[in-house]
């Protein structure tokens, strides 16, 4: 009996084995991001915060993470921002800068936090009415070591917005019965994107803000129709408020002097 209460202490002060990890489990790619997205005024710049976690057991090294503006889209109209697009902005912390590489280092296990890059915009490039949005779409890549057990490799995680509407329509649809699991991830063939992972894509606002005169002719008008009300209400209630009635027999005094006479044919 000693013998078999020795040998179960012994197992029990032995670690136990951690089972093999799948770093391309969608469930821990997808909860790696988190956006404050933010509306900017042409001209102005805003803070595009970015959260940041480790979903994994052990530690991220070397992360390296890339965000480039890719899409301006309207209602109205989609534009590609590649070596083509003719405007300095938008840009990303510097001008002519569409494309923001960070080193994160090493994120411990367990991580979470945030980090951010500043959004630069001018009034000399296309924006949103104030009537219309007009968005800036951002695509993301994710790169970092992993160590899992004695072997260590580099994953790279990238957003859809880093595919084509070809390469889209090829990796997904997939079959998880026949398409192997080291291929594949749910219905998404990650081996055709040449990725580990998909990461969410995001977008910021920038369009003109909304005048306001609206709302100052608004208030006016609710405070003259107040004024009228009370003026209306003395009339009707007299002795209530003798100056006001006062006040308002002159007033309609004035503006019958100013009404036009009518000329009797």
């Amino acid at each position: 009996m000693r013998p078999l209460a020795l040998a179960l202490a012994l197992l029990l002060l032995l670690p136990a084995a951690r089972a093999q990890e799948d770093v391309r489990d969608p469930a821990k790619v997808s909860a790696m991001l988190d956006f404050d997205g933010c509306q900017v005024a042409p001209g102005t710049s805003c803070a595009f915060e970015i959260h940041l976690k480790n979903s994994y057991a052990g530690a991220m090294r070397s992360v390296n993470f890339t965000a480039e503006v890719f899409e301006y889209a309207t209602i109205e109209e989609r534009r590609t921002v590649d070596a083509s697009w003719p405007y300095a902005y938008p840009s990303l912390n510097t001008t002519n800068a569409r494309r923001l590489e960070l080193a994160l280092g090493d994120v411990p296990a367990g991580y979470v936090g945030a980090f951010n890059f500043t959004i630069l915009t001018s009034w000399d490039m296309p924006y949103g009415s104030w009537l219309s949005q007009g968005s800036y779409y951002l695509r993301f890549r994710l790169e970092f070591d992993y160590t899992e057990g004695n072997a260590t490799a580099r994953y790279r995680l990238a957003s859809w917005g880093h595919f084509t509407q070809a390469q889209r329509l090829a990796a997904t649809g997939q079959n998880p019965a026949t398409c192997p699991p080291t291929d594949c991830r749910g219905d998404v063939n990650l081996t055709t994107l040449g990725v580990d992972g998909l990461l969410p894509d995001s977008s910021f606002g920038v369009r003109e803000p909304i005048p306001l005169w609206p709302y100052y002719l608004l208030i006016a008008g609710t405070v003259a129709f107040l004024v009228l009300a009370f003026f209306f209400y003395a009339e009707e209630n007299p002795g209530t408020f003798p100056r006001t009635e006062r006040a308002w027999a002159l007033i309609r005094g004035k503006l019958r002097v100013l009404r036009p006479s009518r000329r009797r044919l």
